[in-house]
């Protein structure tokens, strides 16, 4: 009976000294790790004899890492520079270049008609204007000299400037494009002291005048 009792306990030892070699590696607690290796109470991976990771029975590829296994790590390809793109110089922009052109548009003595000499030089307004200009804006002030009433001179201003805007409209430039204005004697090119009769007036002849201020864009490429 005794030698019966000595046999049974020797099965329960020997399981008791094989679970204690499983959980004690080098005299450290060991556990499975959740990336399929085995590490210790410190979170180190627990190597072998040959300093390789020990794995657990879960291991799968998948938990292959640089530390353990990096010769089963996927290979990152090697970034390929791209080649530089030329860039295509920007296309010139339109400039726009404003223009500022000025006609003495002259009259005869007391009247409101325009002489050969104004007309030509309006012509050369309309010869600009029909270019490939853009937003003109023509503005014509009509001047008389000083011989008569201020009331007279207003009117008589006034009246040179529309004929001047007469001519260009006639030379096809739209009416929406101009605008008159009369200022009488006022700003006198010359101031011809001394001067009397028909000398006064040949002498004041500048002062008879229409101004065109011809302002504009034009394209410039």
């Amino acid at each position: 009976m005794k030698v019966h009792r000595r046999a049974a306990t020797r099965p329960a030892i020997v399981s008791a000294a094989i679970a204690a070699c499983l959980s004690i590696v080098a005299g450290t607690a060991v556990a499975a790790g959740p990336t399929g290796y085995v590490v210790n109470n410190e979170g180190h991976y627990v190597r072998d004899s040959a300093g390789q990771c020990v794995r657990t029975s879960q291991w799968v590829r998948a938990d292959a890492n640089a530390q353990c296994d990096p010769g089963l790590m996927a290979k990152v390809p090697e970034s390929v520079p791209m080649a530089a793109v030329e860039t295509a110089p920007p296309a010139p922009k339109t400039v726009l270049k404003p223009i500022t052109l000025g006609a003495d548009a002259y009259f005869a003595f007391n009247g409101a008609t325009l002489t050969t000499i104004g007309q030509h030089k309006l012509n050369d307004i309309v010869a600009t204007l029909k270019k490939d200009v853009k937003e003109p804006q023509i503005h014509i002030t009509g001047y008389t000299d000083r011989i008569g009433s201020k009331p007279y001179n207003q009117k008589l201003s006034l009246r040179r400037a529309e004929a001047v805007k007469s001519y260009l409209v006639s030379k096809g430039i739209p009416t929406s494009y101009i605008t008159v204005t009369g200022a009488g004697d006022a700003s006198p090119v010359v101031s011809c002291h001394g001067k009397r009769g028909n000398a006064l007036i040949g002498c004041l002849a500048p002062n008879r005048r229409t101004v065109v201020d011809f302002s504009a864009f034009e394209e410039v490429k």
